[in-house]
C-alpha cells in the first residue's frame, strides 16, 4: 500500500516472529507476487482517458492480503509437514475398527487409546493403553512404528497385535515379521525379529519369546469377534480380563 509506515513494518515483523507458519505463508506469497510481476507485459498502454476505477482503501487491502496469507499458510503447512495427528479410543466393552490416514487398518479392543502421527517421512502410532490388532500397509521407504513406552514395534510387512497392561506388554505376530526394540538400558539393546506365530512378553527387566499355535493366537484375538476364550485360566486372571 502507498501509505505503508514504519509502524506497519514493525507490526509485520512481529507477526512473522510469532510462528514459522506466518513466515512460510509470507515467503510463499512473496514468491507468487514475484512471479506475477511477469504479467506486467500484458498491462494495457497508458492513455489520457480519465480513470473511473476507485482505489481500494488500505483496510480492504490488508483484509484481502490477510485472507491470501491464511490460505497460503494452510497450504504451505500441509505441503511442508503433511501431518495427520489423531487419537482413537474405545470405552469399556467397546470395539472399534479404524483406517489410518495412510491406509493401514487397526482394530481397537475395549478400553484402548491409540495416537496416530503420520508425516511425509514417517508413520508412527502410540498405544497409550489397551490392545490393538494391526494390518499394516507396507511401505519400505516409510516404516510403520508402534510406540509402547520404552519399547517399539516396527513393521516388516505383517499382521500383528499389541497389548499394553500395567507392567506387562505382549506382541504377537499372525503374519509376516516385526522388529521389536527397547530403549531401556536394563534390557537387551539388540532388536528382536518376531515371525508369524511368535509371541513376545515384556515385563520389567525381562523379555520372553515363545512360539504359539494358530489356535492359541486365535484365542488371544477372540475379542475381535466379541468373545473371550479361557483355557486353564485362574479365576483371578479371568476376573481381571472381564474387568
Amino acid at each position: 500500500a502507498g501509505d505503508w509506515s514504519d509502524e506497519d513494518a514493525v507490526a509485520l515483523e512481529a507477526w512473522l516472529e510469532q510462528s514459522p507458519v506466518h513466515r512460510v505463508s509470507y515467503l510463499r506469497l512473496k514468491a507468487a507476487w514475484a512471479r506475477a510481476d511477469r504479467l506486467v507485459v500484458l498491462r494495457p498502454q497508458a492513455t489520457d482517458a480519465p480513470r473511473t476505477r476507485k482505489r481500494l482503501r488500505p483496510v480492504a487491502l490488508r483484509i484481502a492480503a490477510g485472507v491470501v496469507l491464511l490460505v497460503a499458510g494452510t497450504t504451505a503447512i500441509r505441503e511442508v509437514t503433511n501431518v495427520s495427528d489423531h487419537t482413537y479410543s474405545t470405552r469399556l466393552w467397546e470395539h472399534k475398527r479404524v483406517v489410518l490416514s495412510e491406509g493401514s487398518k487397526v482394530e481397537l479392543n475395549t478400553n484402548t487409546v491409540l495416537h496416530e502421527q503420520i508425516t511425509a517421512r514417517s508413520r508412527t502410532v502410540t498405544l497409550e493403553k489397551g490392545e490393538a490388532y494391526f494390518e499394516v500397509r507396507h511401505d519400505a521407504a516409510k516404516p510403520f512404528v508402534v510406540k509402547l513406552g520404552d519399547h517399539s514395534v516396527t513393521d516388516i510387512g505383517t499382521k500383528f497385535f499389541v497389548r499394553r497392561d500395567t507392567g506387562r506388554l505382549s506382541v504377537g505376530v499372525t503374519e509376516g515379521r516385526v522388529q521389536f526394540d527397547t530403549s531401556d538400558d536394563k534390557r537387551p539393546s539388540n532388536p528382536i525379529v518376531l515371525s508369524a506365530g511368535n509371541l513376545a512378553v515384556a515385563t520389567p527387566g525381562r523379555i520372553t519369546i515363545s512360539t504359539q499355535s494358530d489356535k492359541a493366537l486365535s484365542s488371544d484375538l477372540a475379542w475381535r469377534s466379541g468373545m473371550l476364550v479361557f483355557n486353564r485360566t485362574t479365576l483371578a486372571a479371568a476376573v481381571a480380563e472381564f474387568n
